[in-house]
């Protein structure tokens, strides 16, 4: 629907486009009625500064940094238009649905390249009573395509003014001017958050630019190392204001490389969503239950085909 408590996140999983392309493979934003809750780091003008590069590039958006390197997508021809489109899943029901898109380019720096893919996965909880009960889980997978350690950093550029970190759960929380917002990581072992409002050095980041004008924006930046394929989970919750938020707390478990993240609401209600590596792709198997324990509802996403 399109009420004012109404709530979407748009995920930016196609291609790069004929012209005014950005590298911005896999960025997301996410609202509430009339509320931008995550959005870009604004447009530039059209002269050469830093913040007009910020805007056009991976920084100013919604998606992940390989050892600070951003995406380079828009010099390979073959990434601009759609005539081949790469196979993705999209699933909808009454209770959930699903989409995913992929980053096969690399990140590049004056003097370093790593290849690798980036896989985000989002899956849509909708709950017994949407809106109010509606939320968002995105996996994100980076698979490098050496066997170095890394530094990851998952950004998220906000609207709201007022932000928050949890120091024991890393949750970024935004208020503001009727709206607010949580991202909720999976877990926080090894995660670091912090706000990157207003910075310049050693890049800019943290910044709305609208043509020559500009203001510091609150900007969530998770950040880990790995070596080898590393995956994090993020649930993002959304309200009206004053605060009301559904959930309550999270768990998340590892076991022969499934991943299992049950999240508790107020209500007594569960979820519980298991995420199983099948070569390249995923499977996964979605439960909801009722105060009592019982399954209201429960949905199988099979993995893409070899």
């Amino acid at each position: 629907g399109w009420g004012e408590d109404h709530k979407y996140l748009f995920l930016d999983a196609g291609p790069l486009g004929a012209s005014h392309g950005k590298n911005d493979k896999l960025n997301l934003y996410f609202a509430m009625g009339p509320h931008q809750l995550i959005s870009s780091g604004g447009r530039g003008s059209y002269d050469a500064n830093p913040f007009s590069a910020y805007t056009g590039s991976t920084y100013g958006y919604n998606t992940i940094l390989v050892d600070d390197l951003p995406q380079q997508r828009v010099h390979l021809p073959h990434t601009h238009t759609g005539h081949l489109p790469e196979e993705r899943r999209w699933v909808t029901n009454g209770r959930f649905d699903f989409m995913e898109g992929f980053y096969r380019s690399g990140w590049y720096g004056a003097e370093k390249k790593i290849e690798g893919v980036h896989a985000r996965e989002v899956l849509m909880v909708k709950g017994a009573n949407p809106p109010e009960t509606t939320y968002w889980i995105v996996f994100d997978t980076v698979e490098p395509a050496d066997e170095e350690a890394h530094e990851y950093k998952a950004l998220f550029h906000s609207r709201r003014d007022l932000a928050k970190i949890d120091p024991e759960t890393q949750a970024f929380t935004c208020v503001d001017r009727g709206a607010g917002y949580r991202i909720l990581p999976g877990h926080a072992d090894g995660l670091d958050c912090r706000n990157a409002k207003g910075q310049m050095d050693p890049y800019v980041q943290g910044w709305h630019v609208v043509g020559k004008n500009r203001a510091p924006m609150n900007t969530a930046e998770y950040s880990w190392n790995a070596i080898g394929p590393t995956t994090r989970a993020w649930i993002f919750e959304a309200t009206p204001l004053p605060a009301t938020w559904q959930i309550e707390r999270w768990d998340w478990g590892e076991v022969d490389g499934t991943a299992t993240l049950t999240v508790h609401h107020k209500n007594g209600s569960t979820d519980r969503v298991e995420r199983t590596r099948a070569g390249a792709s995923s499977r996964f198997q979605i439960q909801s239950l009722d105060t009592e324990g019982n399954e209201t509802a429960s949905h199988e996403i099979r993995p893409l085909s070899p």
